[in-house]
């Protein structure tokens, strides 16, 4: 035996043995047998050669499966692996928690595999072969195996729960976090429908790093976030918004009054385009004045009132780029309120003229000067206010037959200009004195009843003065006029003298040979026999008996 002689007995049957602990203890394995014979007569066999191989060694299980996890549904298989083949090992050897076993099957008795089902219940799942209960072909006992959570298999029925809060940011590639109840769940984050794999922080907490997310627009951007355990649990998903506002915000200073007359003050609004946060009175750069009281209600709208200085210096409200944010941190833009805008400070009043007038217009048209081609004109007659134009070149009007029909007479006139500050002229008042009245004329003389050799003085005496009178308008029959004079316009004289042909003498004026001073056409006059005038060259014949 492995080289080594050990005299066996022959038992006279036909039989030889070599007895039971004659060999030393025999290692695992084979071992080289060589028997030999030799008989009475010296005569030695052919050895004849063997193997005696030795297992004593106890057959080892593995249990294994192919899903350690479970989640609720899922069904796992169970795989019992042998070390070598075995005897005597059924699904009576086999102890289960949290489940059932079913199909037991082999085609080796080396491995065997079969169906585990979780019960539902959620209990911790195992899988048990006792020591002892099986045995190699050889008769050694075997040690057994446990499957359980020791080994990470588990039945897990509840998926895990995330949460992801509302994000509002100017970051267009934002980080994004949220909550997760199991450590070691895989986290998906789902973008505008395109999906990120997340971290799962291992602290209750989840993380997409920043970066990660294309560059996003302003606006809203939609959010799910799901996750799944290692059992396949798949987490109810959570939605929410990215909302990114990368854009600068913006702001409009404007005023109720650009234009400030002496002792005005102005609201100034400053409108945002969102909310803004850093924002008060350090600011803002004031010129010309002072401003006080800025307010807000909303972050986005604030007030204050603008008072001038009463310098006159050109006014100026400006806030500089980058001097506040929005809630998001964006830096915003300024704005200026100055001259460029119309903002003024105006503190001299304009000032109007207007000559009296006489016309013989009865809705007649006004006129006057103005130093301010901006400023707006009112006219008041008799006490009724009329806007008249601004011409812009320094001239201003009120229009023909704006004014109702005067009455012949004076008229009042009361002209103030106000600016585009509030500043208001000083009245200027004048008179408008209409004559729409046609003049009329009486011709007289000294001497109705002219005898032979005589002359009369004759007058032609207009009701007021008038204009386009000369001895042209005269018509004169039965002698002639001469030396046709006159120091007022109102009351003209001339010499008549008579042909001396006894023809009835006649002075007429036509009716529009003249007119006033205004224009108004005059009505005429006729002296002649009806009123009288008569020339006599016959003496009279008297008798005396």
């Amino acid at each position: 035996m492995d080289g080594v002689d050990y005299p066996a007995t022959n038992n006279g049957d036909g039989t030889w043995t070599l007895a039971d602990n004659t060999l030393p203890v025999l290692a695992d394995g084979p071992h080289t047998v060589s028997v030999t014979a030799t008989d009475v007569a010296g005569n030695v066999s052919t050895p004849v050669t063997g193997t005696v191989t030795v297992d004593a060694t106890a057959p080892s299980l593995a249990i294994s499966t192919d899903d350690l996890a479970l989640a609720a549904g899922e069904t796992a298989n169970i795989s019992f692996t042998f070390s070598e083949a075995v005897a005597g090992f059924d699904a009576s050897d086999i102890t289960v928690v949290g489940g059932t076993l079913t199909g037991l099957t082999t085609t080796d008795n080396i491995t065997w595999t079969a169906v585990f089902t979780p019960d539902g219940t959620g209990t911790a799942p195992s899988i048990a072969v006792a020591d002892g209960s099986y045995t190699d072909v050889l008769g050694n006992l075997g040690t057994g195996d446990v499957l359980d959570g020791t080994d990470g298999f588990i039945v897990d029925l509840v998926a895990p729960v995330v949460t992801f809060p509302d994000v509002s940011t100017n970051d267009t590639t934002p980080a994004l976090t949220g909550t997760i109840d199991d450590p070691t769940a895989t986290v998906v984050v789902t973008v505008d429908g395109v999906d990120y794999p997340a971290t799962n922080n291992g602290d209750g907490t989840w993380t997409l790093a920043d970066n990660t997310l294309p560059v996003l627009a302003d606006g809203p951007h939609t959010v799910s976030v799901t996750a799944t355990d290692v059992a396949g649990n798949v987490s109810t998903p959570v939605t929410g918004t990215v909302t990114v506002d990368a854009t600068a915000p913006s702001l409009a200073i404007s005023t109720d009054d650009l234009a400030l007359a002496a002792g005005e003050t102005a609201n100034i609004s400053f409108t945002f385009s969102e909310a803004v946060a850093g924002f008060d009175a350090s600011d803002i750069t004031v010129v010309g004045g002072t401003l006080t009281g800025l307010t807000t209600t909303d972050n986005i709208t604030w007030t204050a009132v603008f008072t001038p200085d009463g310098t006159g210096t050109a006014p100026s409200i400006a806030v500089a780029d980058g001097s506040y944010t929005d809630v998001l941190g964006n830096l915003g833009t300024g704005d200026v309120l100055d001259g460029t805008d119309g903002f003024t400070v105006d503190l001299v009043a304009p000032v109007v003229t207007f000559p009296d007038v006489s016309t013989n217009d009865t809705t007649p048209a006004l006129t006057g000067t103005i130093d301010d081609p901006t400023a707006t004109v009112v006219v008041t007659v008799d006490g009724v206010d009329y806007p008249a134009t601004n011409n812009g070149d320094g001239t201003w009007t009120l229009a023909d037959n704006t004014l109702p029909v005067l009455a012949d007479g004076p008229h009042t006139v009361s002209v103030t200009a106000t600016d585009v500050a509030g500043n208001v002229s000083t009245p200027v008042t004048g008179t408008v004195t209409v004559d729409a009245t046609a003049p009329s004329l009486a011709i007289s003389a000294d001497d109705l009843a002219l005898a032979a050799g005589e002359t009369a003085n004759i007058s032609f005496t207009f009701s007021e003065a008038v204009a386009g009178f000369d001895a042209s308008d005269i018509t004169v029959v039965g002698g002639t006029l001469t030396g046709l004079t006159t120091t007022d316009n109102i009351t003209w004289t001339a010499v008549f003298t008579p042909d001396g042909t006894g023809t009835a003498p006649s002075i007429a004026v036509a009716d529009g040979s003249y007119t006033d001073v205004l224009g108004n056409l005059g009505t005429g006059d006729v002296l002649d026999g009806t009123d009288g005038f008569i020339v006599d060259l016959v003496a009279p014949v008297v008798t005396f008996p």
